[in-house]
């Protein structure tokens, strides 16, 4: 890794969504990352805090590879997804890129459930089970 001193990995984890949120925006943007947000319009966290996914990017839009990192599928994994997140990019592990690859991090796919604690989102669906497969339709 690029970093001089090792990071404390303790201090990549986080006590709330806000927090989490909070450390990988303010990590990705001292990276160099380019930001984008989703709000979700349909729910707010546990605190009445707005919910958000963040994707964070890097490396040309037009990249032959793509390396997509999420977080918080199952919203209370989001609490060990963030940590991994903030703490490759404050190591320094996307600062140099291949030729030809981006880099998509995609903090608290489920934002609700990170917040809530739950595995499910505001519609009481578990986005890694709950879909059609539409070959045995």
């Amino acid at each position: 890794m690029s970093g001089t001193a090792a990071t404390d990995i303790h201090a990549c984890f986080s006590m709330s969504y806000p927090e989490a949120r909070d450390k990988f925006l303010s990590s990705c943007e001292s990276a160099g990352f380019a930001l984008k947000t989703r709000e979700n319009p349909d729910a707010v966290g546990r605190d009445g805090e707005a919910l958000f996914s963040d994707i964070a990017s890097k490396g040309p839009a037009d990249a032959d590879s793509v390396l997509l990192v999420t977080s918080g599928t199952h919203g209370i994994e989001g609490y060990c997804g963030s940590a991994c997140q903030v703490a490759l990019v404050r190591e320094g592990a996307f600062d140099a890129l291949p030729d030809g690859t981006r880099v998509v991090l995609v903090h608290a796919v489920n934002p609700f459930g990170f917040s809530h604690q739950r595995r499910v989102n505001e519609d009481n669906i578990d986005l890694n089970r709950n879909f059609v497969d539409h070959t045995q339709v």
